[in-house]
């Protein structure tokens, strides 16, 4: 039975997140009211799909500093991550 107030959802459910069945495209597109799945597809999963993504993130050297310094710290990228069976 549920509680009121609780859930399944934590600060770490955003990096675990499972996908079921579906289908995987490359070159998706939504063009003149319709999709290219037929063009696109890729094939079906068995099993389902898990994403993570992750910021690439640099930390700026400063000389003088020994430790990390507040807003030295640059996220430049998002790095995508993708485990499925097809």
């Amino acid at each position: 039975m549920s509680k009121e107030g609780k859930t399944g959802v934590s600060a770490n459910t955003p990096k675990n997140i499972m996908f079921g069945a579906g289908t995987i495209h490359k070159g998706l597109k939504y063009t003149s009211n319709a999709w290219n799945f037929a063009a696109s597809i890729i094939g079906a999963t068995s099993g389902g799909s898990k994403l993570s993504i992750k910021p690439e993130i640099t930390n700026i050297e400063v000389d003088g500093a020994l430790v990390k310094t507040k807003g030295l710290t640059v996220r430049h990228k998002m790095g995508k991550r993708g485990k499925r069976s097809l």
